[in-house]
């Protein structure tokens, strides 16, 4: 039994990889993946100042924009995405467009 959950383990961990190659995330969808994690740690001030710096430009304000309505709307469990967007929103407000 404990075999079948290793390898359902190392199946997700590739399934994970596959899908980070095939999707290509920009290095601004990585910063919010990070800024906007489920994780029990914040993330760093320079990454939170990176975000601020790409919301001056529209596509990228867009993409971040989105990003934290995203993780507003998560429920239950994933409270931390959800104080997390807001943490990011107010850092914006006053740091970022």
């Amino acid at each position: 039994m404990q075999a079948l959950s290793t390898v359902t383990g190392a199946l997700g961990s590739v399934k994970k990889a596959a899908g980070r190659v095939t999707h290509r995330q920009s290095q601004l969808e990585n910063n919010l993946a990070e800024a906007t994690s489920n994780a029990k740690w914040g993330c760093a001030n320079t990454l939170l100042h990176e975000i601020a710096r790409s919301s001056l430009d529209f596509q990228e304000y867009t993409t971040i924009m989105t990003e934290i309505w995203s993780g507003m709307s998560e429920k239950g469990p994933k409270w931390r995405r959800v104080l997390k967007s807001v943490s990011l929103l107010e850092f914006l407000m006053k740091n970022g467009n």
